[in-house]
């Protein structure tokens, strides 16, 4: 056992006895013995600052964790906790908000920030307020919420920032992208925002059809970032969409089932990438007026996909595989 450790563990024993002097001094050792410290370390000696009432030591602890372990929940949990102690409701809120945005849904502690979040809300929101969606348990509003389509979903999201900030600290909402709907223009920058909310790379489906505007920079980055890294379903239909795209694309998205390219600047480069990537296994491939497309990747898409039927599949003609 490491030194750091066995203070540490002396430290616990001191905090549990109440002797929260003897604690912090344990504590203190712990994290000079180490070059970063541990999370455990600085919460524990947060945790002591706490009982000795010098909060603005624990908040500077608290802090250090948000900073230095992002994607854990103990940090914004403790600096959530040490700010509403000291009256600072709105500052706590940002905090938990800040918190969901970063910590994978599947931390074993992203429920309580969730609560923590909702409780937080509650208490800065006025007394006499009855948002619907506050009064509600956070489980029974996300049921609730997903009977709205994608579009329905931007238009409550755009109600209050109150409402935004509520929808958007639930990544489920955001697994399904179809932006083929729109009436106007949308700008890369908008599709990013939506992306984001996903968070995790939890997108399953993203359609972004006849959006010239998006650029190619901003796809490549998309990609990255690890957005579409869990999706079964994709559209780029109609953009000015390329090999520089679906290469990493292909490297990343090991669950694609359905892709449609149609009138796309892609090559027999990407072509060839989608149906022979291992773990990729397409049903759907359409690269309809895709004018780049060699023979030889044509054959071997045919060979790979095949012609079979699928049933429910009408509006893709019934084919595994569109070029014309």
């Amino acid at each position: 056992m490491e030194p750091s450790d066995v203070l540490r563990k002396l430290g616990r024993q001191e905090y549990k006895r109440k002797n929260y002097h003897g604690a912090l001094n344990f504590f203190n050792s712990a994290i000079s013995h180490e070059k970063v410290p541990a999370i455990e370390a600085l919460d524990n000696r947060a945790a002591t600052y706490e009982k000795l009432g010098d909060l603005h030591a624990a908040l500077k602890d608290g802090r250090r964790m948000v900073s230095e372990y992002k994607s854990s929940c103990v940090g914004y949990l403790r600096t959530g906790k040490v700010l509403r102690l000291l009256g600072k409701e709105e500052t706590a809120l940002g905090i938990y908000k800040y918190g969901i945005r970063n910590v994978p849904p599947g931390d074993p502690t992203f429920q309580l920030l969730n609560q923590m979040y909702d409780e937080t809300r509650r208490a800065c929101g006025p007394r006499k307020a009855r948002d619907p969606l506050t009064l509600l348990p956070t489980e029974v509003a996300q049921m609730i919420l997903t009977y709205f389509d994608f579009r329905e979903i931007v238009s409550i999201v755009r109600v209050s920032t109150q409402w935004r900030d509520y929808l958007t600290s639930m990544p489920g909402l955001w697994t399904k992208l179809d932006f083929s709907a729109a009436k106007a223009k949308i700008p890369g920058t908008a599709i990013q925002k939506y992306l984001q909310y996903s968070r995790a790379g939890d997108l399953k489906h993203l359609s972004i059809t006849h959006c010239t505007t998006l650029r190619e920079l901003e796809l490549t980055e998309m990609v990255s970032r690890g957005y579409m890294d869990k999706l079964s379903y994709l559209d780029l239909s109609h953009t000015h969409v390329t090999d520089n795209v679906i290469e990493p694309l292909v490297l990343r998205a090991r669950h694609l089932r359905k892709v449609r390219l149609a009138a796309t600047k892609i090559t027999g480069i990407s072509v060839k990438a989608l149906v022979t990537r291992p773990g990729i296994e397409l049903v759907h491939l359409d690269v309809t007026d895709c004018n780049n497309i060699s023979a030889d990747a044509k054959t071997l898409a045919r060979k790979k996909l095949g012609l079979k039927v699928l049933s429910g599949m009408s509006e893709f003609s019934g084919k595994k595989i569109r070029f014309e």
